[in-house]
């Protein structure tokens, strides 16, 4: 948000001067995104500024109001938009394809853990992309995974029992909002329990 708003003074905009700026967090349950995001369409906002998963929600919703996105995913893959060119319609923005680097990152891994002949992978609820370019990578040099999906604290520290108790060398913390949104306790966990894990994000 520091980013957004650096960004907006270099164009001019200054917050409570000469443009508003609203935050909303949904803080991972769809239903109120999409309540909040039928509360900003509705009111109605200039623009309409979220990740991937925000960003879908206010395209459901809205043909008119501009959307900007930010995701580290493909944005034409997601839907958002038809093609990264010429996107199309009421919404564009930034990828940054971070989930791209699954495979890399699995290699990088496994030459700084060689000792790990599991790896674990924990993904959010949404946004699977690079996961499965992790599993197609493993699939090819036969690593095995345990890859585990979590919705909410609990099922974050029940993923990281799970690791332990199969022996899990090392883990892989998928890009999405919901990891990002969860990095201190995953960040913990890993602490905790002693496993190298490789992140998306510093």
């Amino acid at each position: 948000m520091t980013a957004f708003r650096h960004g907006l003074e270099e164009t001019g905009y200054i917050e409570g001067r000469n443009v508003a700026t609203e935050y909303r967090f949904a803080e991972n349950d769809r239903d109120k995104l999409t309540a909040l995001v039928k509360d900003f369409i509705h009111r109605p906002v200039a623009v309409f500024v979220g990740n991937l998963v925000a960003a879908l929600a206010a395209k459901a919703a809205s043909t008119t109001v501009p959307i900007v996105f930010a995701t580290g995913t493909d944005p034409a893959k997601d839907g958002l938009v038809t093609n990264l060119n010429r996107p199309g319609g009421n919404v564009t923005g930034v990828g940054f394809f971070s989930a791209a680097v699954g495979a890399k990152r699995l290699e990088q891994l496994r030459q700084l853990v060689p000792s790990a002949t599991t790896i674990g992978v924990l993904d959010g609820p949404d946004d699977h992309e690079d996961r499965g370019d992790v599993e197609v990578a493993a699939r090819a040099i036969g690593q095995q995974l345990i890859v585990l999906s979590a919705s909410n604290a609990s099922e974050i520290q029940a993923a990281f029992a799970t690791f332990v108790q199969r022996e899990v060398g090392a883990l892989i913390i998928a890009s999405n909002a919901f990891t990002f949104s969860n990095r201190n306790e995953i960040v913990a966990l890993a602490a905790r329990y002693g496993l190298p894990a490789s992140y998306p994000c510093r």
